[in-house]
């Protein structure tokens, strides 16, 4: 109850946000630090378009990327809060996010929310119990978001901590979570960190000597703000580290056969069809991230229903790909992820038939979005 209380009525004067941050901390802009402005434009489809793609059309301009360091900070929690020494939440270390500052709150045990509340109303809480750390730079995940967030939200901070280690604070520690999953440590590795040499963080709290706060590109809001040069950073990233020389195939089904929501309940009918125009199936949990880096660099278009898998676009080359939503719950994730990167996009709408969101897809209706697909990339072929 206490914590409950605590998220939802945390007052303002708590809070730091963007503007605050960047007023009153020591903030640094790395040279590539620019604005772009994006044309995201609608499917060619203006008759069937769903809502939630037409909101997201137009152009969007992106915030230019930024460090903002503090002194002696505490953290606070599995993906930490960081709190100023005189008693302020940073706001970009919830994901710039009211709303999800507000649910972390609420997720601390007594333990952690109590020292938490110390040092906010008496700005004096600095325990010599708690864990010391030196400078770090926090890139540790929360704990519910997935491959999606991690790949275009965290990851790209590695280009910030590299620039900021390197041009302001070489003491400065990488601060990783202890209890990565696989997927997590492969990509790190894949861009090149030594894990091994990183400062794992297991929650809990700690107070550090100097905390480097990066900028946090993917908000939590219906404003989605993607970027071009984040995408490409992390393309050429983990693809030069990786193995592109093996045979892996131009036309690529994604399954999502093991997961919990969104499957295909007719997919051996999709699966046919598809394999009739030379598409394989995959389902990626069974790949290794340096697999799935080498899968979508080779692939030249991809099919596959929504779900955190089609974030792998970012790998591609010149990909077009034909994502199978549900008719009801449409997601602009990644046709603003195709749009940014320029490719070709195209949807098939298919009805729900569970709580699951698992849905049944109409064959004719997908192999005509593959061929229109096919023909706008080359007008010659069918």
């Amino acid at each position: 109850m206490l914590s409950r209380l605590a998220g939802l009525l945390l007052p303002e004067r708590y809070v730091l946000d963007r503007t605050a941050l960047k007023q009153r901390a020591q903030t640094y802009f790395p040279p590539f630090a620019r604005t772009e402005t994006l044309r995201i434009d609608l499917p060619d489809r203006p008759d069937d378009t769903p809502d939630p793609l037409r909101r997201v059309a137009g152009d969007r301009s992106t915030c230019a990327p930024f460090v903002s360091t503090f002194r002696e900070a505490s953290l606070f929690g599995p993906a930490p809060l960081i709190v100023t020494s005189d008693g302020r939440i940073v706001l970009e270390s919830a994901e710039n996010s009211r709303s999800l500052l507000a649910a972390r709150i609420r997720e601390c045990v007594p333990g952690q929310l109590l020292p938490l509340l110390s040092t906010l109303l008496a700005s004096t809480d600095r325990s010599s119990s708690a864990r010391r750390l030196g400078a770090v730079f926090p890139l540790v995940r929360h704990p519910t978001t997935n491959y999606y967030h991690w790949l275009l939200g965290y990851l790209p901070k590695l280009r910030l901590y590299e620039w900021y280690a390197d041009a302001v604070e070489p003491s400065t520690d990488l601060l990783i979570a202890d209890d990565r999953p696989s997927w997590e440590t492969e990509s790190l590795e894949l861009a090149g960190v030594d894990v091994s040499a990183a400062t794992e963080w297991s929650g809990g709290s700690a107070v550090a000597d100097r905390v480097a706060v990066p900028f946090h590109r993917d908000e939590y809001t219906p404003e989605f703000r993607p970027s071009g040069a984040d995408y490409r950073w992390i393309r050429d990233r983990l693809r030069s580290n990786a193995d592109l020389e093996a045979d892996w195939p131009s036309r690529v089904y994604v399954s999502r056969d093991d997961a919990t929501t969104r499957r295909v309940l007719n997919e051996s009918d999709v699966v046919a069809r598809l394999a009739d125009m030379g598409f394989r199936k995959f389902e990626l949990t069974s790949l290794s991230v340096p697999e799935q880096v080498a899968l979508f660099a080779s692939a030249e278009i991809v099919v596959g229903p929504h779900g955190a898998g089609l974030t792998n676009l970012v790998f591609a080359d010149d990909a077009g790909v034909v994502e199978i939503q549900p008719r009801e719950d449409v997601r602009p994730h990644y046709y603003l992820l195709a749009e940014t990167l320029g490719f070709d996009y195209e949807y098939v709408r298919s009805p729900v038939r569970n709580d699951r969101t698992d849905m049944s897809v109409d064959v004719n209706a997908l192999e005509t979005a593959v061929h229109r697909l096919v023909s706008s990339r080359d007008p010659g072929s069918r």
